[in-house]
């Protein structure tokens, strides 16, 4: 999607995001262009960021149950890598204006970044629950922000004071297929109990799409469909991914123009 702005000459006044928008958000309003961003994720592997327990370290732990750890990866190596990448540290230093949100799953709410290190609360956003530990903060455990945010609409809005919004967003797996043929499938209880969760946080965030909208704000949504799936063990499909996902935006943004 940001590639395309650029294609069409559109520079945004402000980023937000979660989980792994707060990654992209992070580095685009620290200065860095798409083109750059591009070509610093495509250099990046697996190994770069996946520090989980190895050896004996793993055998203890499976064998006590999965206790005293709360996900796989630690993501200290994540958070060191971001802070040597990012051209600054603090939102305070971002040339444009960041907002990057999480979960605290102590107080049961949202957490809005948008002073202090960048690093840390990328992480913070980006901690899947399982595959991530959280980022444990005096009063405050905070998890992945695309939980509860599929995409921040309403902090950007009222953090940033956007009067206009473009949202890329991309739909669950589980949301593309139908219940029915969920149900013929091997594991059915928990493709439900994921389906539940997606729908939960689209929910959410058609609630604020409605809230965005009733108080006067354009939102643009690029939702690409089809795209090419990527995740840490299918990282070699993202210029795939990125190819589409370019090709639609650039296409529905022309549309809009």
């Amino acid at each position: 999607m940001l590639m395309a702005l650029e294609d069409l000459g559109i520079e945004p006044d402000g980023y937000a995001g979660s989980s792994s928008g707060a990654l992209v958000a992070a580095m685009a309003a620290a200065g860095m262009s798409a083109g750059q961003i591009l070509q610093l994720l495509r250099s990046v592997r697996r190994k770069d960021f996946w520090d989980r327990p190895r050896g004996m370290a793993l055998a203890r732990w499976i064998a006590s149950g999965f206790k005293g750890r709360e996900g796989l990866v630690e993501g200290r190596a994540f958070e060191q890598a971001l802070e040597e990448l990012l051209p600054v540290k603090r939102f305070e230093d971002c040339p444009k204006g960041c907002v990057v949100v999480g979960l605290d799953i102590a107080g049961c709410r949202r957490v809005v970044f948008t002073s202090g290190p960048i690093a840390r609360a990328v992480r913070a956003s980006g901690a899947v629950p399982v595959m991530m530990r959280a980022v444990w903060e005096p009063g405050r455990v905070v998890v992945d922000g695309g939980v509860v945010d599929k995409a921040p609409v309403k902090a950007a809005c009222e953090m940033l004071g956007a009067r206009s919004v473009v949202v890329h967003l991309l739909h669950s797996s589980s949301l593309e297929q139908s219940p029915a043929g969920q149900l013929r499938r091997v594991g059915a209880p928990l493709l439900f109990q994921r389906r539940a969760v997606d729908a939960a946080r689209m929910v959410g965030y058609r609630e604020q799409l409605q809230w965005a909208r009733e108080r006067g704000v354009e939102v643009v949504e690029l939702s690409p469909r089809g795209l090419e799936r990527v995740g840490p063990w299918r990282m070699e499909r993202g210029p795939k991914a990125f190819e589409q996902a370019r090709a639609f935006a650039l296409r529905e943004l022309k549309a809009l123009l």
